[in-house]
């Protein structure tokens, strides 16, 4: 797999010079059949403007400590890295409750669980300074939305709901519900990943909040895409939340290193593996293979970003930061300010702004190669054609002949 082998950085020469070759072939297969329009320059002519941010969350103390449990414990792999992946959401979603009315019963403290804490935070800052916007807030896990659910309700902010319980004749009316009603009648839709990811028309929503990573970029995509699309009037802005230093970080860099993947095939070319910088002083988008399997260990807790890290962004000083780099948000700003040991990173994704991320997955572009290697494959292909249908006619015609003799 020379593709793959080249997709991680600071790849031995020869390895990238094979996945080169690799990918001109592969785009001679590909082009004749293949045909990819890209979804956000279509959509960057006709609808407002769209910002990313990751918003990377500081673990608390209890859940650094069932993380290094898990870590080091035996077991399935699989299960574990599920378990790590609950904790990163919420402790509380570790302990086995046989009665799941009783599921959300001591998830009001909210300090054992850093990512909570800043959501909620968020959330408040966008109602109070946002007026009339509403948000979607997605995650992959039901058992995060009954959480989320609580402590709306102890707020009493109101809000939809729609997972895989919902029934299917009542989902659209409650799409239609939300997007026709105002932010005081419906603030917030709580949205399965999963159940509501794919064909759900969001648009009453212009802020939407991720508050868990899929493995699967797609996913991740298809939820984006549920409130930026036909028929969004208002500049959308997306919060994706990661908790700091863990499974979490992984997870996204995974998407990442499947869309330097997917890129090969549909921008035809090899994902820089140098490390450098080649905009604005940030590295290309490519780990090494160690540094993508390093799934149980819990990075330190001077560790801003292990994805800043790794990827070479710029420092982070809190709201000072944002300020510089023209940032208008002014929930995330308070955010930053009033958060800074719960917020340890935030970073926009160019994704927003120019179509031109360097993180985003699964890019899809228009692939029209009128190359003269194509042109001779397609002539290849057609001579071959012929030539099976002149052997069949002229088998056709033996057959026969043997028939009469017979």
């Amino acid at each position: 797999r020379p593709i793959a082998a080249a997709n991680v950085r600071n790849a031995h020469p020869a390895l990238v010079a094979a996945a080169t070759e690799a990918t001109r072939l592969l785009e001679t297969v590909t082009a004749s059949f293949m045909l990819r329009r890209t979804q956000k320059e279509v959509l960057k002519m006709v609808l407002p403007p769209r910002t990313e941010y990751l918003i990377f969350c500081a673990p608390t103390p209890r859940q650094r400590s069932l993380y290094n449990t898990i870590a080091n414990g035996t077991g399935d792999t699989l299960c574990r890295l599920t378990s790590i992946r609950k904790l990163c959401s919420h402790p509380r979603l570790l302990e086995t409750i046989e009665d799941p009315s009783n599921r959300t019963d001591g998830c009001d403290d909210i300090s054992i669980c850093g990512k909570l804490v800043v959501f909620l935070s968020l959330l408040a800052h966008l109602r109070s300074s946002c007026s009339g916007e509403k948000v979607v807030v997605s995650s992959n896990f039901t058992s995060v939305l009954d959480i989320l659910a609580r402590h709306l309700e102890m707020r009493g902010w109101t809000f939809q709901r729609l997972d895989g319980s919902t029934c299917s004749e009542k989902r659209q009316e409650m799409v239609d519900v939300f997007n026709r009603t105002s932010a005081e009648q419906n603030f917030c839709f709580l949205l399965s990943a999963r159940a509501g990811g794919c064909g759900l028309n969001l648009v009453g929503a212009s802020r939407l909040i991720m508050y868990d990573p899929d493995w699967n970029p797609a996913t991740d995509l298809q939820t984006m895409a549920r409130i930026y699309r036909t028929g969004q009037t208002k500049p959308t802005t997306i919060y994706r939340l990661f908790t700091t230093g863990t499974v979490e970080e992984i997870v996204y860099q995974r998407q990442i290193q499947k869309g330097n993947l997917a890129s090969a095939v549909s921008e035809k070319t090899v994902a820089s593996t140098n490390g450098g910088s080649g905009n604005g002083g940030r590295s290309s988008s490519s780990f090494t293979a160690e540094e993508i399997k390093d799934c149980f260990d819990l990075k330190d807790e001077d560790v801003k970003s292990d994805t800043q890290r790794k990827l070479g962004w710029g420092d982070y000083d809190g709201a000072d930061t944002l300020i510089a780099e023209g940032c208008a948000d002014a929930s995330l700003l308070a955010l930053a300010e009033e958060n800074p040991n719960d917020v340890t990173y935030i970073y926009k994704n160019d994704a927003g702004r120019d179509g031109k991320d360097e993180c985003a997955v699964l890019k899809k572009e228009l692939i029209l190669d009128t190359s003269e290697d194509n042109k001779l494959i397609r002539a290849k292909k057609r001579r071959k054609v012929v030539n099976a249908r002149s052997e069949q006619k002229r088998g056709s015609k033996a057959d026969a002949c043997s028939s009469e003799e017979e």
